[in-house]
């Protein structure tokens, strides 16, 4: 969600009271030296944030769907229907992503986000 001063993303996660998002996975997609380090994946919106939840999760596990606020013009790169690892996102300002249509994607940060509040909790129940 695009505000005046911020974009909205959203960050699936079984950790409760989730404070800081900090990068974990090693870049494999430098962009030529213009990243390096770590990423951590977010979702542009909280649909895509629920599939992710749903897809990592374990049996009877509580999930958290976090919001965080970037600023407009920070570099996030932009995976629309694949992942960081496939090299199909591109490097872009945050204003400039809109809700994914396909929510087999994700949203790459490259250094650490404040979480800015919480958005659900998603309790999977085992099937009976």
């Amino acid at each position: 969600m695009i505000l005046n001063d911020c974009v909205t993303f959203y960050h699936a996660s079984p950790v409760e009271n989730l404070k800081v998002i900090e990068p974990q996975k090693a870049v494999r997609n430098t962009y030529g030296g213009k990243v390096s380090g770590k990423y951590a994946c977010l979702a542009s919106s909280p649909a895509q944030a629920f599939y992710w939840a749903n897809v990592l999760r374990q049996e009877n596990e509580l999930w958290y769907i976090y919001k965080v606020q970037l600023a407009h013009d920070d570099i996030v790169e932009n995976c629309i229907g694949g992942y960081h690892f496939e090299g199909v996102g591109r490097l872009v300002p945050a204003v400039e992503v809109t809700d994914h249509k396909d929510v087999d994607g994700e949203v790459c940060i490259f250094k650490p986000v404040e979480v800015t509040g919480l958005y659900a909790v998603v309790d999977f129940k085992k099937e009976t």
